[in-house]
């Protein structure tokens, strides 16, 4: 086989194997599926949830249709949904003594504490910024 064939071969190899990847692309059922998906993180996004909760959340086993006499236990089960804890939007204090910032979103940090038994906690409160 000449170097030439063996060009043309390998084109066409790749010829097919674009194709194969572009014509997916470009169906209408993949590319309202790829709309939903996208409108789906958005939206999950808008209210804190990921969309592996939302999948949770609508549980396919709960959805397919079963008869009376072929239904199971789990169904009359409560749904109990694992979901991740939010993190503390970290608050923000500075001392008008020391003019020290401190930055935190627990209410157990050493330093607020200290400041909230000497000053008391409605006087840090206020100096919040």
């Amino acid at each position: 086989m000449t170097k030439l064939s063996k060009i043309f071969k390998a084109n066409q190899r790749v010829d097919m194997g674009c194709e194969a990847v572009t014509r997916p692309i470009h169906d209408d059922e993949v590319v309202r599926s790829i709309s939903f998906l996208h409108k789906l993180d958005t939206l999950a996004a808008n209210y804190d949830y990921t969309v592996k909760e939302i999948v949770m959340l609508l549980d396919a086993d709960e959805f397919t249709t079963e008869t009376a006499a072929g239904a199971n236990a789990k169904a009359d089960a409560p749904v109990h949904v694992a979901r991740t804890s939010r993190k503390l939007q970290p608050k923000r204090y500075q001392s008008p003594y020391t003019g020290e910032i401190l930055e935190t979103a627990s209410a157990k940090h050493k330093t607020l504490k200290t400041w909230q038994s000497i000053y008391g906690v409605a006087e840090v409160e206020t100096w919040r910024i």
